[in-house]
């Protein structure tokens, strides 16, 4: 049983770095001579060019030419999956009902191809021997024979590697670089993330002079959010204040005010900012008098101010909104 989960992981693990180290992708391209390689790649190109151009041709007035070019997609790719699978590289090229009979009768067996489950439906449509038969199908029957169909197609070009070793080499090499860039990139930003400084009033209780009629409550200036219209709003008022309570006292080296986004800006001017250790005794450290916005809010640098509580107070008649409030120190 431990074997059997031994075996489980190590298959889980190669199926999930293919993508990156290229492994199979190279087996398979070094275990088919270079010929075989060749035609199994001129293959390969030339199936996928008319697997996808039938894909973009789905309206209905364009299903005959769709399917015919799955028709053929399907021909050339069980062909390119014969190359690869040991066929010789001069083999002649199978018509559609010729494919199809080989890949039910396992002639396209392989380790690794997965054929997709209602097979049988795809037999309208890749086994017809007159072309022309694929127009008396029923809308039904090209829907769902059409999905199966590409289904094949796919399982048989994933079975062929038209790439070369060295191609492969450097494809891996590639990936693993950029694998390398994303992991260096996050990693780079979760230090920053570490590493910023924490806003010390992000979720802390706030508290305003009023509210205003509509508008959120005083706590909205500090939920995180910079983008709402506002976060706090107070009535017109003789000296409207707005309060945050730190939960403990902190030495404040900034303190960053984001203005309301839909304008306004100068109507709370001139505004102070004050700090306070117990909410009873206030000094003022700065007053604004100068426009700032969202975009460009108001970034008051401070000294290692010892405070708890960071006030927004105007001393006169009027009102304040903005929409956040943060603080940053020790």
């Amino acid at each position: 049983m431990v074997a059997t989960m031994r075996t489980r992981v190590r298959r889980t693990a190669a199926f999930l770095l293919e993508p990156f180290l290229l492994a199979e992708a190279e087996r398979r391209a070094r275990s088919c001579p270079e010929a075989r390689r060749t035609r199994g790649a001129e293959l390969h190109r030339a199936a996928y060019g008319r697997y996808r151009v039938a894909r973009e041709l789905r309206s209905e007035d364009r299903t005959p030419a769709g399917l015919s070019l799955t028709r053929e997609a399907f021909a050339l790719a069980f062909a390119a999956h014969r190359v690869f699978a040991g066929a010789a590289a001069d083999e002649a090229l199978p018509t559609s009902p010729e494919a199809w009979d080989a890949l039910v009768a396992g002639g396209a067996d392989a380790e690794g191809l997965r054929l997709p489950k209602h097979l049988e439906a795809a037999a309208p449509i890749l086994s017809a021997t007159e072309p022309i038969a694929v127009d008396r199908l029923t809308p039904a029957l090209v829907d769902t024979g059409r999905e199966v169909a590409e289904l094949v197609i796919e399982a048989l070009l994933g079975m062929v590697e038209p790439r070369s070793p060295r191609a492969i080499v450097r494809a891996r090499r590639r990936r693993i670089a950029a694998m390398g860039l994303v992991a260096a990139l996050a990693l780079a930003a979760a230090m920053a993330r570490l590493l910023a400084p924490q806003n010390l009033a992000e979720g802390m209780a706030a508290t305003a002079s009023s509210r205003h009629p509509g508008t959120p409550d005083a706590q909205g200036v500090t939920d995180g959010v910079r983008n709402a219209n506002y976060g706090v709003h107070t009535q017109t008022e003789a000296s409207p204040w707005v309060v945050v309570d730190l939960g403990g006292t902190h030495r404040l080296r900034e303190v960053v005010v984001y203005h309301r986004n839909d304008g306004y800006w100068d109507e709370i001017l001139p505004v102070g900012l004050e700090l306070s250790e117990d909410g009873a005794t206030w000094r003022r450290v700065a007053e604004r008098t100068a426009r700032f916005t969202a975009s460009h809010p108001w970034s008051q640098p401070l000294t290692d101010e010892p405070a708890r509580y960071v006030r927004l107070a105007r001393a006169e008649r009027g009102y304040i909104a903005v929409n956040e409030i943060e603080a940053y120190g020790d």
